[in-house]
This record gives structure tokens, sequence and C-alpha cells, in this order.
């Protein structure tokens, strides 16, 4: 079976990286072409995947060349369009061609970072589908410096970060904002974490801040010294794990005012704990990100015979890591899933994969790690509705 040149652009696969980079970073551009052959009968004339696979593969062969090594690129969102696409001499509309370029993106390892400038060319030969790209390689350490905190925390769904400030009794300081606590504070602000002013109870990280300060006065000289030191410790609620923890000390802070000298010293050392704990906070992102979530999730209504075209479907999601099959009675089948992303993600992308097997099933309930879905005979599709 060929392939058409004339397709329905509905989920054309982008890559991720939110961040763009600009054309004055330290990247080596290049150009590739990437080969990709249908893996089975089910994949003959899915040029949505073909595609994608022919990418990954020019962005390995880029890194390959240029850094000596070798990445492994996978897509992220899906985004639909309802127009048809006219595709001529392996480009398409003005339209479609600005989304290729602001969405193909690689994704971020520690070998190295591959981007998708353009995509010069695409055509199908001998059974095969090639894609030509314009890339910007850029090794581990460029990529590092360019992309922030909130890059990663985007990356796995924005989940709530809240920031807490324990005194050396272990009381949290609710009614006041302390320096320490509005630097800190302002620091994830501006690296693309948002965090309440208040603890929220529903944050799923947590940063425990706890700050100790001594001051002594010497009445000889009429003048005080401190010593101070702030830790802090990194929660996830989820799992009821402290993920990462460091500390800094400084002293003593000489100065003629007991508030003076605390505040000077707490101010050595601010800083550093800041930037810190924001390098922290991106490595906790990202390991989440790379480690996936588990989720539930549920099809009601969904006969026996369909049973084996559920669970295979299921498998077929993108982002999804890995899955068992918990227990299927009185027509409701239950899997376990790891995930990489949030229940809005995973939702839309189990949808997406039965609606690609020629399937559908609809949304019943859903919950932070649990999503319910009713299986939708394929005679009842025209008449059923979202729930």
């Amino acid at each position: 079976m060929g392939f058409s040149r004339r397709w329905r652009y509905q989920r054309c696969a982008v890559f991720a990286l939110m961040m763009a980079v600009t054309a004055a970073s330290a990247g080596v551009q290049t150009v590739k072409t990437g080969v990709a052959s249908p893996q089975g009968d089910s994949e003959l004339g899915n040029i949505e995947l073909l595609r994608e696979r022919a990418i990954r593969n020019a962005m390995e062969l880029a890194l390959a060349e240029v850094r000596g090594t070798t990445v492994s690129a996978e897509r992220s969102v899906t985004a639909r369009s309802r127009s048809e696409v006219q595709v001529r001499d392996g480009r398409g509309t003005d339209d479609v061609g600005q989304d290729i370029r602001q969405g193909n993106r690689a994704l971020v390892r520690t070998e190295g970072h591959v981007r998708v400038l353009e995509i010069l060319n695409e055509w199908e030969e001998d059974g095969r589908y090639y894609v030509t790209v314009r890339l910007d390689v850029l090794d581990a350490a460029e990529a590092n410096k360019q992309l922030g905190a909130g890059f990663y925390w985007q990356r796995i769904g924005k989940p709530g970060v809240s920031v807490l400030l324990k005194t050396t009794q272990g009381q949290h300081a609710s009614n006041t904002d302390p320096y320490t606590l509005r630097y800190i504070r302002d620091v994830l602000g501006k690296n693309g974490i948002p965090t309440p002013h208040h603890a929220e109870r529903g944050a799923r990280y947590v940063v425990e801040v706890t700050q100790e300060v001594n001051t002594r006065f010497f009445q000889r000289f009429a003048t005080y010294a401190a010593d101070c030191r702030i830790s802090y410790r990194v929660i996830d609620r989820q799992t009821q794990q402290s993920l990462v923890e460091d500390r800094k000390s400084y002293g003593p802070q000489g100065g003629f005012s007991d508030d003076a000298v605390a505040h000077d010293c707490l101010a050595q050392i601010t800083p550093g704990l800041s930037a810190q704990l924001v390098r922290a906070l991106a490595s906790v992102f990202n390991d989440q990100w790379h480690q996936g979530d588990d989720f539930v999730l549920q099809i009601a209504e969904l006969p026996g015979s369909q049973l084996p075209v559920a669970m295979e479907t299921i498998s077929q999601a993108f982002r999804l890591k890995e899955g068992r099959m918990d227990r299927y009675a009185e027509q409701v089948l239950a899997v376990t899933v790891r995930y990489q992303g949030d229940n809005t993600a995973l939702l839309n992308a189990v949808m997406t994969a039965f609606d690609d097997a020629g399937h559908a099933v609809v949304p019943q309930h859903v919950e932070v790690n649990k999503i319910r879905f009713r299986w939708i005979a394929r005679d009842d599709r025209r008449t059923s509705k979202w729930e």
C-alpha cells in the first residue's frame, strides 16, 4: 500500500521544547534526512507515525554527528487541525508550515539537545518514508543554560508548589513574609514557578525552609554579631517522600543592631541557596517526567470480546511507559498505567488512541490519578455525547 501525498492534518506530532533557543545560540546547524519503515500491516499508510519516526531518526543522526552521542526524542502534546492540507513538493500551506516550524521541537537528554528548525522535504520511496530537516544541535551544558526550572514544571502539568518557612522552634511563619521567604518566592517566580503567598493544601511539592539566627551582644564594643543557617528540603506530598535537601551557613556578621546583623547574615546565604533550590527543583521535575506517575484507568460497559482490543489500544497511548491489568468484572476494565504527564494529557492520549484504532470511549469521571471512561459501541457513535 502506497502513501498518500494528501492527508487530513489532524494530529501533527510535536516535540517538547517550550522555550525557543535563539539563532544566536552556540548550537551547530546541520541538515539530515531521516527514514522510517512500517512495522507491520497496521502501520501501513500511517503518515503521522512514520513521519515522526523519520524526524526522530534525523535528530539522532544529527546529534551523533555533531556531538558524538545519541539522543532518543519523543513527541509531546498532540496538536489538532481540522483543515485539509495539500502538499506539493514536500511543503504544505503557509499556515501548516508555520505550525511545523513552531511545533516541531526536540527533547532534552543528558547527551545533548536537538531542535527542528525547518522541514525541507518529505517523500515516500520503496515502502519507506523520508523526511529532510534542518536541525540545531546543542550540547547538554548549553541546553541546560537555556532551559529553566519552569520548563520542566510546565512539562509535568504545573503541579502546585508551596514554600513554608519554619523557625528553629518548628513553627510555620504564616502571618508575615520574612526576607528569606520573600526572596525564595521571588526567585522561583522569576524562574517560572509560581508559589502562593500562603500554604497551599493542594500543593504536590512543598519546600520546607528552616532558618536559624543566633545573635550576641558585645557590651564592651556596643556591637552585635550573628551566626545564621538556612536549610531546605523538597517534599513530594503524593509519595510522602523527601526528595532533596541542602543547607548553607554564615557568620559571624557584625553590626550595631540585632535586626540589622540578622538580616545581613541571611542576605549572605539566601541568594546562593535560592539558586541551588531552583536547580534542585528542575532536577526533581525532570526526574518526575521520566519516571511518570501512576494512574488508574477504568472503562465501563466494555464487552468481553473487546477486552484485548481495549488493552492493546491503551498501550498505544503516547507517553505511556507501562501498564498492567488489575481486573475485569461486570464489564468494567481496570488498568494501572504509568504515564508521563497529568490526568488531562492522559485523558486526551487515551481518547486519541481509541479514535486512531477506530473505536471510541468518553470520559465519565476524572480525578487526580483516576479516569473512568465508557465504551462506545460502533452503532451508538452518532447519538453518543460527552458525559
